[in-house]
């Protein structure tokens, strides 16, 4: 009888540390996020007004300085993590965004316009394990107008042939 308690117990206390590991790692990520990546994103070009953005939703995907989730390495979900995020970066990584050329750099802009008129980024299954990515619509507004600015300040002005 007495031992049998004591199994109790030690399944009961195996059962809270697993809970209290589990509950902890759903708070707690590895990785760069905050003050240094939003610093990382400046050093790469990006405005002070959009870097934090850029940090919150996009650079876990598009950028060398992603953030680790403890669910990364679950088996299953650690290959839809690697997928998402290699295609992110083989697209887009914001790290890069000086060493882009002008014709990269308009097309990105351009897709990120489209993107964010039809809030396909960052995409939902995304933002349903980090509410916090999800753009607000004064973010939305802030990085759109931001890639606006760029793209007028990259495209050409459409200059007319001198006539004699």
């Amino acid at each position: 009888m007495k031992e049998m308690m004591r199994t109790r117990w030690r399944i009961v206390w195996a059962a809270a540390m697993l809970f209290l590991f589990t509950g902890a790692g759903l708070v707690f990520t590895f990785g760069t996020r905050g003050p240094s990546r939003t610093a990382a994103l400046i050093a790469s070009g990006f405005s002070p007004k959009v870097a934090p953005i850029l940090d919150q939703s996009c650079a876990d995907c598009h950028s060398s300085l992603s953030h680790r989730p403890w669910y990364r390495n679950l088996p299953v979900i650690s290959g839809v993590i690697a997928d998402d995020e290699g295609r992110g970066k083989r697209f887009l990584d914001l790290t890069m965004w000086k060493q882009y050329s002008r014709g990269r750099k308009i097309g990105f802009l351009t897709s990120m316009e489209s993107a964010l008129d039809h809030s396909e980024m960052p995409p939902q299954r995304y933002w349903i394990l980090h509410p916090d990515a999800k753009l607000s619509s004064q973010d939305s507004a802030s990085l759109r107008q931001w890639a606006v600015d760029q793209l007028h300040g990259l495209r050409p002005v459409n200059r007319r042939p001198v006539s004699n």
